[in-house]
């Protein structure tokens, strides 16, 4: 299988990537999806770092 596919990479976010990407998207469901996160997730964040 490793001879036409990558190995999936784990990506490693902080806070501030989620509050940029909403900054730019205005879209909390689709932030939420972009880092595999619950929508009041992204919330909490957003309200955490205002």
């Amino acid at each position: 299988m490793n001879e036409y596919m990558n190995e999936p990479i784990e990506r490693i976010w902080v806070p501030e990537d989620v509050v940029n990407t909403y900054k730019k998207l205005q879209d909390k469901a689709a932030v939420a999806k972009i880092f595999c996160i619950p929508v009041k997730q992204v919330t909490k964040i957003l309200n955490d770092n205002k």
